[in-house]
């Protein structure tokens, strides 16, 4: 991810998600037992003891604490169903470094020309390495009809996506980031999808919809 350093304190929700003890994608912490990021994070690495949550830091590799998954649950297999739940073998250590974030309601709209905040620890560009620490920018909700032509993504269940592109010209969401959150005030509206990386004046970057797949959600972690 291109963008600016930011901070865990400012955003403790956030987790790096690691298949294999090697950093893959990054979550977000929706209960005190539960994670969520996107399906295809996950998919291929499902058994118990391949995918840990780090959490209550600003880096990408060190400090914070690991937490283990013990199940996963991954949406029905349709590529715009990108989302998946994160069940933990024991609780997140809620604090000042580690809380839930807030999600919308299934009726929540958003509307083009929002402005949202991404995160994570994505590669600022192709054949760089990613970045130590978390990083965020500014993305702006744009027009379906425009975003998935322009992309060249198929896209089934437009209801299920958020179309955006970077508020500045030269930034993207890059590999590493998918997983992370698209927030807006205090609320995650969106899970980083698909991107381009190309850092393009009109990179397109589709995130799945958290409002249309919150009773979902609701349902698998209740």
């Amino acid at each position: 991810m291109s963008g600016v350093e930011t901070s865990i304190t400012d955003h403790p929700y956030m987790a790096g998600l690691e298949v294999w003890g090697t950093f893959t994608c990054a979550a977000t912490v929706i209960k005190k037992s539960w994670a969520m990021t996107a399906a295809h994070c996950v998919r291929g690495n499902e058994g118990y003891g391949e995918i840990w949550l780090r959490v209550g830091t600003s880096d990408r590799e060190y400090a914070g604490w690991l937490v283990a998954v013990d199940k996963v649950v991954r949406h029905a297999e349709k590529r715009p169903n990108d989302i998946a739940l994160l069940h933990t073998q024991t609780e997140f250590p809620i604090g000042d470094l580690v809380k839930v974030v807030t999600l919308p309601l299934s009726s929540n709209k958003v509307e083009n020309g929002t402005v949202g905040t991404i995160l994570g620890w994505g590669k600022a560009g192709p054949g760089e390495n990613s970045p130590p620490k978390l990083r965020k920018m500014e993305m702006i909700v744009d027009n379906y009809t425009w975003c998935v032509p322009g992309a060249g993504f198929d896209v089934t269940e437009p209801e299920a996506i958020i179309c955006a592109r970077p508020k500045t010209a030269g930034t993207d969401v890059c590999n590493g980031d998918s997983g992370g959150p698209l927030t807006y005030g205090d609320r995650q509206i969106g899970i980083i999808s698909r991107a381009s990386c190309t850092g393009a004046s009109q990179a397109v970057v589709l995130f799945t919809n958290v409002a249309y797949f919150r009773d979902w959600i609701d349902d698998e972690t209740k």
